[in-house]
């Protein structure tokens, strides 16, 4: 009997590799003609970071990125991205930079002329808005479109949530409303 389960599980598995394997060239070469059925796209964004903590007060800042879109098929993409932010106390006792480095896996529905998405995504956070610590983890989720405006160039906005994690339970929160530009080779 375990040579036999053996034999079925290696079948299951091969099929489902080809089916994988299969339906991801099936989907890249015959997707929707749109933003989001591109081969890589650059990008730049612009926005508002809001911070909130249990134990802080923070400003409003202003945060601005930077991103490379990679489509793996036309309704998954790869995204790493760079972000830039203050984060500003109520009272004025710290302003810090804060720079992030996140791998975004965002799921597109596409649509001829543009798309929308939502992504989860991991990193890590640069700047020291825990005493002593430099580098923190961070995590997250965002949602938006794209508009594509001429045949090379996208119009992109996205919210996103991102939690910073320091270890001791003074975690930041940090939301973000962001618009820019996508250049497709």
């Amino acid at each position: 009997m375990g040579k036999r389960s053996g034999r079925l599980t290696a079948w299951v598995v091969a099929y489902a590799a080809a089916f994988i394997l299969c339906g991801s060239a099936l989907a890249q070469e015959t997707g929707v003609e749109g933003p989001s059925n591109r081969q890589v796209g650059l990008g730049v964004l612009v926005g508002a970071n809001f911070p909130f903590s249990n134990n802080v007060d923070y400003k409003i800042t202003e945060s601005w990125g930077f991103f490379v879109d990679i489509p793996i098929i036309s309704t998954f993409h790869i995204a790493p991205s760079t972000t830039l932010y203050r984060l500003n106390m109520d009272d004025g006792s710290s302003d810090q930079g804060i720079a992030d480095v996140s791998l975004n896996f965002r799921f597109v529905i596409p649509f001829p002329m543009w798309g929308l998405f939502f992504a989860a995504f991991l990193g890590t956070s640069y700047g020291e808005f825990v005493e002593g610590d430099v580098i923190q983890a961070h995590v997250g989720g965002n949602l938006g479109f794209t508009v594509r405006l001429v045949s090379n160039l996208d119009f992109i906005m996205l919210g996103q949530y991102k939690l910073l994690i320091d270890g001791n339970q003074s975690n930041v929160n940090s939301a973000q409303a962001m618009a820019g530009l996508q250049f497709n080779f």
